[in-house]
């Protein structure tokens, strides 16, 4: 019977690697070399197991998006079950979702979607998907709302909890967060305001 494969368990810790170097160094930072120091790997090992930069960054961006696919899902599951609009703001702003890291490497793919029209469609999708959860939820709370009026409001939740995420890495943003959560608070009590 021949010995297991390592070739899975590598691509995992090449891949891990390379997420830690996008977030110390950028995109364009994370060279093979880093990435091979970071993954304590020969870089011969990395282009075997993974391939060249560009290979490596398909690699990174195709597990990115299923994870991605994955934890949207999850939302999707938790959203559903809230019952009411406070409720949907309290659970979108928990500050245990905060990931600096993440934050990162979302910012370093949406800057490459500049030139990447294939990964701009993918954040694309991942962003309606986002907001579509968020448009679902507040549609189940607030039945009576016009549809126009909680697509809206969907979107200009998220906007407002993006931009409490994008400074996730400066450390406690508490009364930043606070005031943020208010100000989504009172963007969807307009819904309670609206008759369809």
């Amino acid at each position: 019977m021949g010995r297991p494969s390592l070739k899975q368990q590598r691509i995992t810790e090449i891949l891990d690697a390379y997420g830690r170097c996008i977030t110390r160094y950028g995109l364009e930072g994370a060279t093979m070399d880093r990435v091979a120091e970071e993954a304590q790997m020969a870089r011969p090992l990395i282009r075997h197991n993974v391939g060249n930069r560009d290979q490596l960054f398909a690699a990174f961006v195709a597990r990115y998006f299923d994870q991605a696919k994955a934890e949207l899902a999850q939302l999707e599951t938790a959203l559903s079950n809230l019952r009411s609009g406070p409720e949907v703001i309290a659970f979108l702003f928990d500050d245990q979702y905060d990931d600096a890291d993440s934050v990162l490497i979302f910012e370093e793919l949406i800057a490459a979607g500049k030139t990447d029209p294939d990964l701009a469609r993918h954040l694309r999708t991942w962003l309606d998907g986002f907001v579509t959860g968020i448009e679902g939820a507040l549609r189940a709370c607030y039945p009576t709302a016009p549809q126009a009026s909680v697509h809206t409001v969907a979107h200009g939740v998220m906007g407002i909890l993006f931009n409490v995420g994008s400074f996730a890495m400066l450390g406690d943003m508490e009364d930043f967060r606070t005031t943020a959560r208010s100000a989504a608070l009172t963007l969807i009590e307009t819904l309670n305001q609206q008759v369809a």
